[in-house]
Order: C-alpha cells, then structure tokens, then sequence
C-alpha cells in the first residue's frame, strides 16, 4: 500500500466538521478550541465562569465587600465514536483528494449524527428550565419559550430552536411566519422556508436524533428550545489510521473522534414534547 499521510485526512476531518451544520457547530458553545496535546479519554476541558454577589453601597469607614463564586463548569471527553471505510481501491487514490473528502465527508456525517444524539441527551425534562407539552408548535408556545428565556436573562442573540421535521412543518404552518399577508417576501420567493421565528434560528434534525431526549423513543415531536451558551462542546479528532480486516478487503481507513457534552445553563433549555 502506498504511504498513507493520516495528517491529510485530519485536517480534512476537521475542516468538514467545522463547516457543516452540525448541532455542535451552530447551537452550542463549541469549545473544541481548548482542548490541547494528545487527550485521553476521561481528560476534560474546564469552562471558567462567576457569579457576583448583590452589589455593596461603600460607606466611609468600611470593609464590606462583594463575593464572587466560582461557577466553572468542565466538559469531560467521555466519549469515543469512529467510522471505519474498507479499502479495496488502488494505492494512488490513497491521498488523492477527491477520494479523501468523500470517505472524510461520510466519516464526518456519521460521526456528527452521534455527537447530535448525545447533545441532545442532555437535554431530558428533569435537565431544562422548562418543558412546554402540547400536540404542536404553536406561536403561543414559541412565545412562552421565548418568555422562560428572557427570565433566565439568556442573551437575545444566538437562540436556537432545534426541531424535528414534523415540528419544522408545524412552524410552516403557522400564518403569523409564512403568510405573505405578514411576509411579503414569501410570496416572491415562492415558498414556505422558516429560518428565525420569535427570536430563535430554526434548526431541522431527523426525529430519530432525538432518540435519548424521550427516553429510547424517537418521538416526532420532541424539539428544544435553547440559547447557544446553554450546552458546552468539546471534541478531540484522532489521527486517522489504517487497520488490517483482510478477505476481500485488504484493509480500513478507520477515522475517531473523542468528545465530551456538559450542561452549562441548564434553565436556558425550553423542551417542547409530546407527552406519551
């Protein structure tokens, strides 16, 4: 076999992880950037944080003074994913590039739809500030989300809703964001695409991504609401290498990943579920 150059398919891996629409890179804080050398599994990542105490009135004379709590939270890299392609093709298309990025990109989806999965395990009902239960989305229950979030003091910006298709097409329905009667730029464009409603990026995910957020059951209806800083990422990509399998394939290009999920701001997450 020709020298494999695992450095190539690295970077590659990494570029595409960083660039795709991944929950990791768009609705949580990515922390991915902190993790330094070689991790081991069980190696953690700390988020430095604070919290102040109420604010003192000085008076002449005194010593008084506020506290502040160390409120650090740390992302432990617990869990360890890989994908592994057989290789049967020629030596030359080993580092080629077209052939990198197509094992890269399914490497990476496969890769990705787990880490979705743990994201959102961590998100349950006993975890978030809120669960909201009802049939459907409702503007009325987008708002009151919005609402639980605003008391939590989240920040305005970078607010997620993170759904399943059924829930994408509840939103569809909702007049009050594709109507051309509110929306004029609906009936130019000709079609029924939401991306922001009440405030929060909408996310669409395949219902079975949500699998650990109902308890093994990939509810249709079981989405998040979530400001971006609620949910801490980390992820440690592996150097790619080959491993021997043999019979008809001589050998596999085996890509991993170690990565970890922690709650940052738990009262920051809205659910919105169907019961049973």
């Amino acid at each position: 076999m020709a020298a494999f150059r695992p450095e190539i398919w690295l970077e590659r891996y990494v570029q595409y992880t960083r660039e795709s629409p991944l929950i990791a890179n768009v609705a949580v804080a990515n922390y991915s950037n902190e993790v330094k050398g070689s991790p081991r599994k069980g190696d953690h990542v700390i988020v430095p944080g604070f919290t102040l105490g109420a604010p003192i009135f000085i008076t002449e004379g005194t010593a008084t003074f506020s506290s502040v709590t160390d409120v650090s939270k740390t992302i432990t890299l617990n869990v360890e994913i890989g994908h592994a392609v057989a290789w049967n093709a020629s030596d030359e298309l080993l580092n080629a590039p077209g052939y990198v990025d197509a094992v890269i990109k399914q490497a990476a989806y496969r890769i990705g739809v787990r880490q979705n999965l743990e994201i959102l395990g961590h998100a349950t009902g006993s975890d978030v500030g809120l669960a909201i239960s009802g049939s459907a989305v409702t503007d009325a229950r987008l708002l009151q989300g919005a609402a639980h979030l605003d008391d939590q003091d989240a920040p305005l910006e970078d607010r997620y809703a993170v759904v399943t298709s059924l829930q994408y097409n509840d939103i569809r329905g909702i007049s009050t964001f594709t109507s051309a009667d509110f929306n004029p730029q609906t009936a130019t464009n000709n079609q029924r695409i939401v991306g922001n409603v009440r405030g929060f990026n909408v996310v669409q995910r395949p219902k079975t991504e949500f699998v650990l957020v109902n308890s093994g059951s990939d509810n249709p209806r079981n989405g998040l609401l979530l400001a971006k800083g609620a949910l801490g990422f980390a992820e440690a990509p592996k150097l790619p290498r080959i491993v021997p399998v043999g019979g008809a394939f001589r050998d596999a290009i085996e890509v991993m990943s170690l990565f970890g999920v922690t709650r940052l701001l738990p009262a920051q997450m809205v659910q919105l579920f169907t019961p049973g």
